[in-house]
């Protein structure tokens, strides 16, 4: 399934990022743009995720 918009935000209890996967255009040196990732005040590469993915990612790392 193609979503148009998406971003999934993952955050600790401190309401601190964790990780974030969106699509927003604003990345362009990322090579798979526009989805990509924000993790530890990086941008990376990424694919677009369902959310059975993230939840599974998230689940994983518990």
């Amino acid at each position: 399934m193609h979503k148009t918009d998406y971003s999934y935000h993952w955050q600790n209890e401190n309401k601190r990022l964790i990780k974030r996967w969106d699509n927003a255009a604003h990345h362009p040196e990322i090579k798979t743009r526009p989805h990509h990732m924000h993790e530890k005040g990086q941008i990376k590469p990424s694919f677009e995720p369902t959310l059975t993915e993230i939840l599974k990612i998230v689940e994983n790392n518990f």
